[in-house]
């Protein structure tokens, strides 16, 4: 019981330390680029951890862009990126002085996910799980080194607790505007694939489907217009019946067989919208 305490005393007084240590940092930057990246801003990852650090009282800037009033280059730590992994995704973050020295380097995030963007964006924030970033408070003061109360008093787990809580709603706000995103482009696609065409006095409405067309006439569905193979369209729509294709105006040419003569007659529906 006793090795047991000491043990715990050992790891709150690390923490304490390295909480006060980077107690006296007020600023991050990110840089525009990290080196796992392809090209300068890819998926948004560098805004994620800008925005993200904001959340635990630091003053944050992307690499390039102009300094935040009172910036001063030796209270800032540059943000650096550790991946590894293969199949699994790793992250961790590397904190470096003006002086190039690593001040501190976080826990590891980890994702399982295959699809790059979703991996890295779970694997990017598992690593502010770390409980030192967590408890950070800028003391405002070189020669200060106290904490702030009330974030000192909280256990490792209420912090890492109350991160997730915050870490899960702004994930739900993004699937929810993605969700409308995805929906409005859906509604946007739909009616981009509907056409209306005017053939002989009558209006004829194209609609959509997996297999081609459904043909309408006063909302009433005369047919069905059928892709086939080699772009072409199968037409089964009572007098309209026969074969026909888009020209590259976006009208309609229909070809039918003359019920009379039985001679192939071709007929273009016009695309009024």
């Amino acid at each position: 019981m006793k090795n047991l305490f000491i043990a715990l005393l050992v790891l709150l007084t690390s923490v304490v330390a390295n909480a006060q240590k980077l107690s006296e940092y007020k600023f991050v930057v990110v840089p525009t680029q990290f080196t796992m990246q392809k090209e300068a801003g890819q998926y948004n990852l560098n805004q994620l951890v800008a925005s993200t650090f904001r959340k635990f009282d630091f003053v944050t800037m992307i690499e390039g862009d102009t300094p935040p009033v009172g910036f001063e280059p030796c209270k800032a730590l540059k943000v650096s990126v550790n991946k590894r992994g293969f199949l699994k995704t790793y992250i961790s973050y590397s904190l470096k002085d003006c002086y190039g020295k690593t001040v501190h380097t976080t826990i590891e995030g980890y994702s399982a996910e295959k699809d790059f963007q979703k991996a890295y964006y779970e694997a990017f924030r598992g690593a502010f799980d770390d409980p030192y970033i967590q408890a950070h408070q800028y003391n405002g003061s070189e020669n200060s080194i106290a904490i702030n109360e009330e974030q000192a008093s909280k256990s490792r787990a209420e912090i890492i607790a109350e991160a997730k809580r915050q870490l899960a709603a702004e994930e739900a706000q993004e699937r929810l505007e993605a969700q409308q995103e995805l929906n409005i482009k859906t509604t946007n696609d739909k009616a981009s694939n509907d056409y209306t065409f005017e053939f002989l006095g009558t209006q004829y409405d194209f609609k959509k489907t997996l297999s081609g067309f459904d043909i309408l006439t006063d909302n009433s569905k005369l047919g069905a217009a059928t892709k086939l193979a080699n772009g072409q369209y199968s037409i089964k729509a009572g007098a309209l019946s026969g074969k026909g294709f888009f020209d590259a105006f976006g009208n309609f040419v229909l070809k039918r067989i003359n019920p009379i003569n039985q001679k192939e007659i071709t007929d273009t529906l016009a695309r009024i919208k």
